[in-house]
């Protein structure tokens, strides 16, 4: 079930545990190695050095963080992952509050297109998963180039 969102907090706990066993299990040293965003993570990284930078996720909050720290993404920049009976743009909003803006989400999935939508958030999306009139980044995108497409969304 998407984001838990039809679990009371024990049925979450326990979505939960099996997700980030199922992560722990695959990856490990000479299992699967994880998929990184080399410059999407570097800019993520220098952006949060001068403004502030929040990753949320629809990922249940262990699974987030398993993956973070499989990437690299420094413990610093704040992260939200999925809570019981919330849905992504629910994330979104929570993370907005008390942060004046401007605001951006960068995403790589429809999901995040249709958060960002719901939210009234602009929205630049990584890859080719996100088709649509919005402006976009190629997976491998220098963090020079992710930074600029950032700042010329939020003029």
């Amino acid at each position: 079930m998407r984001f838990g969102t039809g679990l009371d907090e024990a049925g979450y706990a326990a979505y939960e545990a099996a997700c980030v066993d199922r992560f722990r299990a695959v990856f490990v040293p000479g299992g699967r190695e994880a998929v990184a965003y080399a410059g999407i993570l570097d800019a993520l990284h220098r952006l949060a050095e001068r403004h502030r930078v929040w990753l949320v996720s629809g990922n249940a909050p262990g699974l987030l963080a398993f993956k973070a720290g499989v990437l690299g993404i420094d413990p610093a920049i704040p992260r939200l992952g999925s809570l019981p009976r919330h849905d992504r743009t629910d994330l979104l909003r929570h993370a907005l509050r008390g942060c004046p803006g401007p605001h951006l989400y960068v995403g790589d999935r429809p999901h995040d297109l249709a958060a960002a939508q719901a939210t009234g958030l602009p929205f630049l999306g990584v890859g080719e998963a996100v088709p649509g009139t919005h402006p976009s980044l190629p997976t491998d995108a220098e963090p020079e180039r992710v930074i600029q497409s950032v700042a010329a969304l939020l003029r």
